[in-house]
């Protein structure tokens, strides 16, 4: 059971870290590249749609190693924008 918390830790990690990008860049996706307040070698589009394939891979491998009925409801419900690790008995 200690190893299943620490993958599951370790999975939302990386949810949370690729969701982050996502939220950090999409408001910079209406720009243009000469419009961009960011620089030139930094593409918005490129950074989330990295981190949206990443999510997809992701739920990919917990779905062939543990299934979505076990999915727990912090990634299905959308809020792992809230997650915290104590909330769900979870320790690292």
């Amino acid at each position: 059971m200690l190893a299943f918390r620490v993958n599951l830790a370790n999975f939302l990690h990386s949810m949370f870290f690729n969701l982050l990008y996502i939220h950090l860049f999409r408001p910079f996706l209406k720009y243009n590249p000469t419009t961009s307040p960011l620089p030139s070698h930094v593409s918005p589009k490129k950074l989330c749609t990295q981190a949206a394939a990443a999510i997809s891979k992701l739920m990919r491998l917990y779905k062939r190693t543990y299934g979505l009925r076990q999915i727990c409801n912090i990634v299905s419900t959308g809020s792992i924008e809230s997650y915290d690790p104590g909330s769900v008995g979870l320790t690292i």
